[in-house]
């Protein structure tokens, strides 16, 4: 069996659909980094065939009532469509700056630990988040 075949009846047969998403979620971040280290001018933004992948796959999960939707490099939950498109996603493109690189890094620290429902370890890492955001915000107030 090919890639695609073992793929597919990974996707097929697992009744873990964390897992599923978790695979989905790799084997996208993998294109990402693979093209980076072949061509060292390749930025994600410019990659089409992976934006309509992506945009397609969103489509699907919207479809089937799948609530969670990969952006920003993970696969997101997506509790309510309003809230996200109002509040999440702004919050997340602010978070991708720079200046807030750490806030990210602890927030998806944060994400993993409610994906794998380590709930104690989830609230930790919220809280480092919400510290390295209060930081970044008087950092940049100085």
């Amino acid at each position: 069996m090919n890639f695609i075949d073992r793929f597919e009846s990974y996707i097929i047969s697992n009744d873990n659909y964390e897992h599923v998403l978790d695979l989905i979620e790799c084997v996208i971040n993998i294109r990402t980094a693979s093209f980076s280290k072949v061509n060292p001018y390749y930025e994600f933004k410019n990659d089409k065939i992976l934006i309509e992948l992506i945009e397609e796959l969103n489509k699907r999960f919207l479809y089937a009532g799948v609530e969670y939707q990969y952006e920003n490099g993970e696969i997101i939950r997506i509790d309510h469509q309003y809230v996200h498109k109002e509040i999440v996603k702004p919050a997340l493109e602010i978070i991708h700056n720079q200046a807030f690189e750490k806030v990210n890094e602890e927030y998806n620290n944060a994400h993993k630990h409610y994906r794998n429902q380590y709930i104690k370890d989830c609230i930790v890492a919220c809280n480092r988040a919400f510290e390295s955001l209060l930081k970044s915000i008087c950092n940049e107030c100085e």
